[in-house]
């Protein structure tokens, strides 16, 4: 559904005022109704994991206990899928996100099961212990923050903004 149809859904539902546009329009109404629908995009995105918003990110590891550095996360996460985190060259799991309570259990003790790396998510960045060796490539699954698109359906958004912006979520 485009942003307008849903507007004019939402305006038939709660007999509202309906706008012939919503997207540049300063009206109260069609701005209230544009914030409305963002804020139940976003939280609804939020609620379930949409198979529609799924997507894998892949990596090859650079040899350092922070694998995946905030500013090249990619830039439409939103959370992991559980157990979707693996090391594609030896075919183990990747555990986690798990708490900082475990992570500073494993940082105190020098934590060394290679066969067993757990990540923690913090500041934006995956750290692993124990260090992944350079050029091991690895994979996981995420729900993008994308919820909503452009009419040609190619450009992700967090947020619509033009009339004819696409849903994603049913």
């Amino acid at each position: 559904m485009t942003l307008l149809s849903i507007a004019d859904n939402v305006a038939y539902e709660t007999k509202g005022e309906n706008p012939a546009t919503i997207a540049g329009n300063t009206t109260p109404g069609a701005t209230q109704l544009l914030r409305l629908i963002n804020k139940v995009g976003t939280r609804l995105m939020r609620l379930y994991d949409w198979k529609i918003l799924e997507t894998e990110s892949t990596f090859t590891a650079s040899g350092n206990e922070i694998m995946v550095t905030a500013a090249n996360m990619p830039s439409d996460f939103d959370r992991f899928i559980p157990e979707t985190f693996w090391d594609r060259d030896s075919e183990n799991l990747v555990t986690g996100p798990i708490s900082p309570v475990e992570w500073g259990g494993l940082k105190a003790r020098t934590y060394t099961d290679i066969n067993n790396i757990k990540f923690i998510h913090r500041g934006g960045a995956i750290s692993a212990l124990p260090v992944v060796g350079v050029g091991v490539n690895l994979a996981f699954e995420y729900i993008s923050n994308e919820w909503c698109t452009d009419t040609t359906g190619v450009t992700g958004k967090t947020a619509m903004g033009v009339d004819t912006d696409v849903s994603l979520i049913d």
